[in-house]
């Protein structure tokens, strides 16, 4: 469900509510010209071709095609210093956790780049609903969880937009 739309410095930004967990989550929008465009978040922008999942151990074959004709496959260069993704340029609450086209019922042919606050330390009424609903209680008696309300996450979008213009340069 879409929270709130609005354009800052020339960036489309919006809110959206998670339909069945409740959780906030923030995007923003670049354009072609943007060098984030059409990437991935956790794509290598070094240049890195993908490796192909492969059946075993974790995947069957069936996941493994799925997961690499919806991603291409995956990128073992990710976690070595030298080679970037998005999401290891740009600094967000719980990171950079969406990238693609389409957005709720925004189509501005544009590409998002979001992230969500349903991550550990972070409240989801849905959760909760869903536990009280089978009697597991004792994770609701921790209360070391915050709600990342709708300021919270317009904060975190501003600071986005700021990291994403400066990428654009």
């Amino acid at each position: 469900m879409i929270v709130r739309e609005w354009v800052h410095e020339g960036y489309s930004c919006a809110i959206l509510k998670h339909n069945e967990l409740g959780h906030l989550c923030g995007y923003v929008a670049v354009t072609e010209s943007h060098p984030f465009y059409g990437k991935n978040y956790n794509q290598c922008l070094e240049g890195c071709a993908p490796v192909p999942y492969e059946a075993g151990e974790y995947f069957t074959q069936e996941m493994a095609d799925r997961m690499n004709e919806r991603s291409g496959g995956h990128y073992d260069c990710i976690y070595e210093k030298e080679h970037l993704s998005i999401d290891r340029i740009l600094d967000v609450h719980g990171g950079i956790t969406y990238s693609g086209s389409t957005l709720a019922d925004i189509e501005n042919g544009m590409w998002w780049l979001g992230f969500d606050c349903g991550h550990v330390g972070d409240y989801s009424p849905g959760i909760a609903a869903t536990l009280l609903k089978t009697g597991y209680t004792d994770h609701l008696l921790r209360n070391d969880e915050t709600y990342r309300d709708e300021d919270y996450v317009t904060a975190e979008i501003l600071k986005l937009v700021t990291q994403i213009a400066k990428e654009a340069k």
